[in-house]
């Protein structure tokens, strides 16, 4: 998973955590934004509720066969038993949107305690990064918000017409009679299985085999800071019975970099605007795009189909010949699919099959099979054109959709008190690419294993993965094997409900001829204390890492902020430590703050170029102010 992706799923697991469903009036669509949850285990959720009635409280959770105990300890964050009457309804006056509805502003800062090199000349801005998110809800009915950054090194407070560099804002209602969801502003939207539009965030391949059997046709509200991967404009949906027809209209700005006779060379999604390099770029194209998407739903049959037009105004230069040169400004790209899924009691059948306005095709498709005691056998198809063409897809893929052949098989179940799972991905190029200069292949497999005694005061993780990839190679002047593994041991011990230890042990090994064999290692320790009735909260974590080279780097995952994902990528020979500290001054009203340093034995300097430090240390202080009225 990508820092981008793991960045929107924070978002949105913490906006799921702070409004949680009515288990026993919550819709399928609904149950579909929690991303965990595959269509079979939605599924068996509404039917038990439609046979027994109201759940009376979420210990019913274990009768449902299909949810095992680590979903239903994740579920019971996000969902509530409640009285099972539905929504609310609309307002009756103006008024009661103001006396009853619910706002949440949070206000956040990065200030580091060092100078990149950047700093000397080359940046516009401060050194300082902040944030402001203002949120309404009334009910599940009503949202509007408004997100603004400012990163480090941008400026602020200029001659332009918003003191942010960011501002992003957003409307959304839903459940009007037919009308289900409209979003209009920035928006994140998904059709099918995302041959043809997804602009959500991808998951890694294992979490990715328990979504990719249900439908997403979905507009999300673009409720965070990050400046891509969302679309401006319109989006809706009316269902008809057994109907459904979704609509979008998007006018949206994007970054790129132009070539001197004004053609797009790529585009730019970092969202940085430091130099006068970058803000020359900002917005410098826009995008015009339209697209529809049909859907019919019965007796556990889907079907679907997606339309989607779009033009920039300036023209591509296209590279992998897949125009054989650059192209108008005026030129209109287009997408057509259908996506399909059968469930029934043991298995379902899903997929999508997708062509491009050059008539190149990709498809995926996918069986699954469910076994007695709750494991379940799946099988994934996939192939993507080297040709084909498409700008705002995202589904299951080693790379992009576009020139990739490949099988997946996964496995998952439990064993005693013990959840397995693991998987199989054989892929093929068939056309050169990034590092490569010809066609190539290469494997993925990795194997899970989370064990929990029956006290449940311990937890424990085991997970290792393994991919070879060909590559080319420089000293021997043809394309070999790159391989790397990669170990993850995991110990949580809960000294009580409200005081746990972590420890995590990370192991890399790789090989690669023009690299030779390279290791990393490292140990992470990690004191949380959550007091249930306390205003004041905090944890503490270390890490002590060694490895040879940025190829055998290790990653793990250390606790920050709400609305925040930090997954470390940890390389070379040092330490980092950190603490998180939150009080909760008033019912309404609490402050954050993050505390982060990392040490390096073997350099004098951190980072390079603009991003240069001059010193071996950096630290940084995060602080965050969220306020509910």
């Amino acid at each position: 998973m990508s820092e981008e992706a793991a960045y929107e799923l924070s978002v949105l697991l913490s906006e799921l955590k702070d409004n949680p469903l009515d288990i026993n009036s919550a819709t399928r669509e609904q149950l579909s934004q929690i991303p965990f949850l595959d269509s079979g285990q939605i599924e068996d959720i509404q039917a038990y509720v439609y046979l027994h009635g109201n759940m009376r409280s979420l210990g019913e959770l274990q009768l449902i066969g299909s949810l095992d105990y680590e979903t239903r300890r994740l579920l019971s964050l996000l969902v509530y038993a409640g009285d099972g009457v539905g929504r609310s309804n609309m307002p009756d006056r103006l008024s009661d949107l103001f006396r009853y509805g619910r706002n949440e502003l949070i206000l956040r800062g990065d200030i580091p305690m060092y100078r990149r090199k950047g700093f000397d000349g080359r940046y516009a801005g401060g050194p300082v990064q902040h944030s402001m998110r203002y949120s309404y809800s009334w009910h599940d009915r009503i949202r509007l918000g408004v997100s603004a950054d400012k990163d480090s090194g941008e400026r602020f407070m200029t001659d332009r017409n918003t003191p942010y560099d960011f501002l992003s804002g957003y409307v959304q209602i839903r459940d009007m009679g037919c009308l289900e969801n409209i979003v209009a502003g920035n928006m994140k939207a998904s059709f099918g299985r995302g041959l043809v539009l997804n602009t959500g965030f991808g998951m890694g391949k294992s979490m990715q085999m328990n979504t990719l059997d249900r439908t997403q046709v979905s507009f999300r509200p673009h409720s965070s800071v990050s400046e891509s991967g969302f679309l401006t404009g319109v989006g809706g949906t009316v269902r008809m019975g057994h109907f459904s027809i979704s609509a979008l209209a998007s006018y949206t700005g994007r970054d790129a970099t132009l070539s001197d006779a004004g053609l797009i060379t790529s585009f730019k999604d970092d969202g940085y605007h430091r130099t006068s390099l970058e803000l020359s770029k900002r917005h410098n194209i826009r995008e015009t795009l339209y697209a529809g998407h049909l859907a019919w739903r019965h007796n556990g049959m889907d079907m679907g189909a997606t339309v989607l037009t779009n033009r920039f105004d300036h023209g591509i230069a296209w590279k992998n010949d897949i125009y054989n040169g650059a192209t108008p400004s005026d030129q209109w790209y287009w997408n057509v699919g259908t996506d399909y899924c059968i469930r029934r009691s043991r298995f379902s059948f899903s997929g999508e099959t997708a062509i491009s306005d050059n008539l190149c095709w990709a498809t995926l498709n996918m069986l699954t099979v469910k076994l007695s005691g709750g494991s379940r056998l799946t099988a994934l198809l996939r192939h993507y054109d080297s040709r084909y063409n498409v700008f705002h897809g995202s589904s299951f893929a080693e790379g992009e959709l576009r020139n990739e052949d490949g099988l997946y098989l996964a496995m998952s179940g439990r064993v005693g008190r013990m959840d397995v799972m693991s998987y199989l991905d054989i892929f093929h190029f068939s056309q050169p690419r990034y590092g490569v200069s010809e066609s190539s292949s290469g494997g993925d497999v990795q194997l899970q294993v989370s064990y929990s005694p029956r006290d449940e005061s311990d937890s424990y993780l085991m997970r290792y993965r393994f991919k070879c990839r060909q590559q080319d190679s420089k000293v021997l002047e043809s394309v070999e094997m790159d391989y790397t593994g990669r170990l993850k041991m995991q110990w949580v011990h809960s000294f009580s409900t409200h005081l746990s230890l972590q420890s995590q042990l990370n192991i890399t090994h790789r090989f690669f001829p023009d690299d030779g064999f390279e290791l990393g290692e490292s140990i992470s320790e990690s004191l949380s204390c959550n007091p249930s009735k306390g205003r004041l909260q905090g944890s503490v974590s270390f890490s002590l890492f060694h490895t040879d080279s940025y190829a055998a780097s290790v990653s793990t995952y250390e606790k920050g902020l709400p609305y925040s994902f930090n997954f470390l990528t940890m390389y070379g020979y040092g330490t980092r430590c950190s603490s998180v500290v939150r009080y909760d001054l008033t019912d309404g009203l609490r402050i954050s703050v993050k505390f982060g340093s990392t040490l390096y034995f073997d350099r004098d300097e951190i980072g390079s170029s603009q991003q240069l430090i001059d010193s071996r240390h950096k630290e940084d202080v995060s602080l965050m102010l969220r306020m509910k009225f």
